[in-house]
């Protein structure tokens, strides 16, 4: 069996994206994204970057935004379903979502994503901010 320590995103990343393979990252991060779905299931971090890592790919690196949406769109839902709406790895998965709407010319639809978004990312900030002085 493959560890998916060996194909994590990370390594994916430097040994695909840096030598402009976009093509070939694209097919390994869909392999990996399967495995670790089937090994670990939905609810393991390595899960979701691996997903984040694809829809990045075949979004801003392929410049195939369209092809990414359902991506992001899985993952942000995935996301908000296991860990809340307010979780910054949510919003983070939400801000792609928008800039992946945004491009594709779904402008309105993006900038409420984007507003929600920056506005529970500032509520978090302040509150972690708020934790640390004391």
């Amino acid at each position: 069996m493959i560890s998916l320590w060996i194909i994590s995103p990370s390594s994916l990343h430097h040994l695909s994206l840096d030598h402009s393979r976009y093509k070939e990252a694209e097919g390994l991060y869909r392999e990996a994204y399967e495995a670790s779905l089937r090994v670990e299931g939905q609810s393991k971090p390595s899960t979701w970057r691996t997903l984040q890592w694809l829809a990045r790919c075949i979004g801003y690196e392929q410049k195939a935004v369209a092809q990414a949406e359902p991506y992001n769109r899985e993952l942000q839902g995935m996301l908000q379903g296991m860990l809340g709406r307010d979780h910054p790895d949510t919003l983070q998965a939400s801000n792609s979502l928008a800039s992946n709407l945004r491009d594709l010319g779904k402008g309105p639809l993006a900038n409420v994503k984007m507003i929600a978004s920056a506005t529970c990312v500032c509520v978090c900030l302040c509150v972690c901010l708020s934790v640390l002085r004391q």
